[in-house]
């Protein structure tokens, strides 16, 4: 097929979330959790900044201009996927390619998984209420969690969603627990207990939170007020977040917390970021009085922070926060806001 060209996604009803740059009703739970009680958590400061500049690694385009938005990796990172409204007669869907160019594929015409993880093949046939959202299979992919919650208009803060656990095998859900002004997140590695954000409680504590499945005591592992854009390293291990409304604005920025509870960090500022493989942490700080856009590596195993790409490393700059990391880590498929054409660079 021709490669896809200008997307008119717009004229299609597609609303595709964007997150910008700078950043990155329901009954109450039949056995509430009794959470912890409310801590302070210190964050450790990361490692000091090496900035040794290294050489700009292989990129190149992969796709017409003006083609494609919201991309991301297949599990194996043989492919990259994209959702595209190419002209003519190819449908509105979402479409494959190597990371080494070539033939553009359909992948799929439904768009209603993108671009989060698929629901595993082997839940598929699982009977879930049609009020399931945001669906989560645990490591071992013996169980599947996922949210309910009202559909009608109401502030964040105040929304609430009710948290359920079913087996895969015998399909018989269960209520865990409801969230105020949050949601879940997905399963903490062990998985044992499932990571969600918000407050357990009526004007309780707001933060993220470890929730064991056993019954045992729900864990804060970091307190804060509306944390957004939270999102599990590969194996479960790490969450990620940002905080942006704190009453200390020292506690405003990306925070890194173990899902056991036994690590917090956290970056200064904002940025824009993603998870490589496990442990690999990228990010591209805001920086107003840079031209460029700088992609750096914090190893949370050592803690060391180095740079990966300079500031010419991004041909165009990112469109609307439009790029991904490969599940080893070794490359990065953006968008560039000069062209709209797909880019990927290989970091070697």
């Amino acid at each position: 097929m021709t490669i896809p060209g200008p997307h008119s996604l717009e004229s299609r009803g597609l609303a595709l979330s964007a997150v910008v740059l700078a950043l990155a009703g329901c009954i109450p739970a039949t056995a509430v959790l009794t959470p912890a009680a409310a801590i302070s958590v210190t964050p450790t400061p990361l490692a000091p900044l090496e900035p040794t500049p290294v050489p700009t690694p292989s990129s190149f385009p992969l796709t017409e201009a003006g083609c494609c938005a919201r991309t991301w990796w297949s599990a194996d990172g043989s492919q990259i996927l994209f959702v595209d409204d190419p002209p003519g007669e190819e449908p509105l869907g979402v479409y494959a390619l190597s990371p080494d160019g070539g033939e553009i594929s359909l992948a799929s015409l439904s768009l209603s998984g993108v671009p989060s993880s698929p629901l595993d093949s082997s839940a598929s046939t699982l009977d879930l209420p049609a009020a399931a959202r945001n669906l989560r299979v645990s490591p071992d992919v013996q169980q599947v969690a996922w949210t309910e919650g009202s559909t009608e208009p109401v502030n964040v803060d105040l929304r609430r969603r009710s948290v359920w656990v079913s087996n895969i095998q015998d399909g018989i859900p269960g209520r865990i627990l409801t969230v105020i002004g949050g949601d879940l997140i997905g399963w903490a590695g062990d998985g044992k207990a499932l990571v969600v954000s918000g407050r357990l409680t009526e004007g309780g504590q707001g933060g993220v939170w470890r929730v064991p499945l056993d019954g045992s005591p729900t864990l804060l592992l970091a307190p804060g007020e509306r944390p957004r854009s939270a999102v599990l390293s590969p194996l479960g291990e790490w969450v990620a977040f940002y905080l942006a409304f704190e009453d200390d604005p020292s506690r405003n920025g990306v925070w890194i917390v173990h899902t056991s509870g036994d690590g917090v960090q956290s970056l200064p500022g904002l940025a824009s970021y993603r998870w490589g493989r496990e442990g690999q942490f990228l990010f591209v700080p805001y920086a107003v009085d840079r031209k460029g856009l700088t992609l750096l590596e914090l190893d949370l195993g050592t803690g060391k922070t180095t740079v990966l790409l300079d500031e010419d490393a991004f041909p165009g700059g990112i469109a609307s926060n439009d790029w991904a990391a490969s599940p080893t880590g070794d490359r990065i498929v953006y968008r560039s806001a000069a062209d709209g054409r797909l880019w990927v660079i290989h970091l070697g």
